[in-house]
């Protein structure tokens, strides 16, 4: 996955949005900044830690700054707490994500669209 977009986005939180406070607004780039440079593990595991620091309603703000979901950051929080992960190197457990069988061949795709392509009515019927 080394092609995967950086996670870059605008914090929209309260006080970014007013604009009324540059240094938060600073420390809130700073952190969307750090977040892009980590894989989705690491974010989750940041965002925990930084909710946590925070204290009552740190899910929340953190959630608005960083744009990930709430339970993303609850997961996070409860890793870091219970010290359990997904083995060394690598970013979800065994069975996370896409599978193999769910990902369609190139070679078969032809075959596919040309056999669509056959059930369709003529162009006229539409």
């Amino acid at each position: 996955m080394a092609d995967q977009r950086p996670f870059v986005r605008a914090c929209c939180c309260p006080t970014c949005r007013r604009g009324t406070e540059p240094e938060v607004a600073d420390y809130h780039a700073a952190i969307i900044a750090v977040l892009a440079g980590l894989d989705e593990r690491n974010r989750r595991l940041f965002a925990g830690l930084l909710a946590s620091d925070r204290g009552h309603g740190g899910v929340t703000l953190l959630a608005q700054v960083t744009g990930l979901s709430r339970s993303t950051i609850l997961r996070g929080q409860r890793e870091l707490e219970d010290g359990a992960g997904v083995a060394p190197g690598r970013v979800r457990r065994p069975g996370g994500g896409a599978g193999a069988t769910s990902r369609m061949p190139i070679s078969s795709v032809g075959s596919v669209a040309s056999s669509l392509n056959s059930a369709l009515p003529p162009p006229h019927f539409m």
